[in-house]
């Protein structure tokens, strides 16, 4: 639970990140575009603006975020290097992910440090462009224990910076 709590924090914190160019810091790169999944066989896409998907490289770590039309919110967090035509995966830790039924809500479903699975491919990743495919099954714990999971497939992502 610990983990998923920095996640979550993290990734709010790199959410709320300016997408304007001027005002980065240093080392900062960050761009926004569009997102669509499939969410246990639904249709799913991130909002037509330009807060509804960002992508945002920082201090080695990069954050492909999404908010959808009903406030439901995807995000995969890669902490490590990446390269055009690389997959990454959960198996080895070089990505986590997560999907929340609000964004401002604590419904959140994890695949990170065991706990579920996912992938991440990037097939463009340059100085201009961010554009790939992800898909992962994130696990969440009820009161009593209990396991439900959630799969998110068919995602495909294309940002601009």
């Amino acid at each position: 639970m610990k983990h998923l709590t920095v996640i979550a924090l993290l990734s709010c914190g790199l959410f709320m990140a300016s997408c304007s160019k001027d005002s980065e810091p240093p080392g900062t790169n960050a761009g926004s575009g569009s997102v669509s999944a499939k969410v246990n066989g639904q249709a799913w896409s991130s909002k037509n603006d330009a807060s509804g998907a960002i992508f945002v490289e920082s201090q080695g770590t990069h954050s492909l975020q999404a908010i959808g039309a009903d406030n439901s919110f995807i995000s995969v967090l890669v902490p490590v290097s990446i390269a055009s035509g690389q997959t990454y995966t959960t198996d080895n830790d070089a990505i986590s992910a997560q999907y929340k039924t609000s964004f401002q809500g604590a419904d959140t479903y994890a695949a990170l440090f065991g706990l579920g699975s996912g992938t991440i491919t990037f097939s463009v990743y340059n100085s201009d462009r961010v554009k790939g495919t992800f898909e992962f099954t994130g696990v969440k714990f009820d009161a009593n224990g209990n396991q439900t999971e959630i799969k998110v497939e068919d995602g495909v992502f294309d940002i601009e910076l």
